[in-house]
């Protein structure tokens, strides 16, 4: 079973407490821990870029040299994309690795320093289709990871199924977190079988 940290979060206020604890707890007094991995990841190192400069690359017709400016500093980035200035994209900086291995280097095309990669919805693994690069909304700071941006800077918690076989209450995020809060002394701050649901 997986459990999103943050999800559980909507429950209780688990953040009040260094997650090592939270892992501690869960692992000698609730159940085995088979791994806990940071979501979407690679999104860390992929920031909201603003194109502000588009040439046409000197020795290919379909390469553009791009300036994209990331609120501290600008960056030079080819491209084979279509992409004009004023837009905001995702931007790849040197050191990403996306999940299927890839990692974006320093590198030359055609001649010119590449120090990057803009990137369309299926190379962030968001869509199993792109017609293009992925646009950010025009007010978008910049500079800011994408995994920030798309609220997915959060923790999976791989969770032993076996473990929990004879504890039916702990098979959801809430029945969970009701019993690590319990273990914790933590109150439940949002019980989803005390709300009211008016129906119209």
């Amino acid at each position: 079973m997986k459990l999103s940290y943050n999800w559980l979060n909507d429950f209780a206020d688990f953040k009040s407490i260094p997650f090592e604890k939270i892992y501690e707890k869960i692992s000698l007094s609730i159940c085995e821990i088979d791994d806990v991995s940071e979501y979407r990841e690679h999104l860390s190192t992929i920031v909201s870029a603003k194109v502000v400069e588009v040439k046409k690359h000197p020795d290919a017709d379909k390469l553009s040299v791009c300036v994209a400016d990331i609120g501290t500093r600008k960056i030079q980035i080819v491209t084979g994309a279509q992409v004009a200035e004023e837009e905001i994209v995702p931007l790849a900086m040197i050191g990403t690795v996306f999940p299927d291995g890839k990692e974006i280097k320093e590198g030359k095309l055609r001649g010119v320093d590449s120090f990057g990669m803009f990137c369309s919805e299926k190379e962030l693994s968001l869509s199993e289709e792109a017609t293009g690069l992925m646009k950010l909304a025009a007010d978008t700071k910049l500079g800011v990871s994408l995994r920030v941006l798309l609220d997915s800077d959060d923790k999976i918690i791989l969770i032993d199924n076996k473990s929990i076989t004879h504890r039916p209450d702990l098979w959801s995020h809430f029945g969970f977190a009701r019993e690590l809060a319990a273990q914790l002394g933590i109150k439940i701050k949002y019980d989803p079988f005390e709300t009211e649901f008016l129906f119209s």
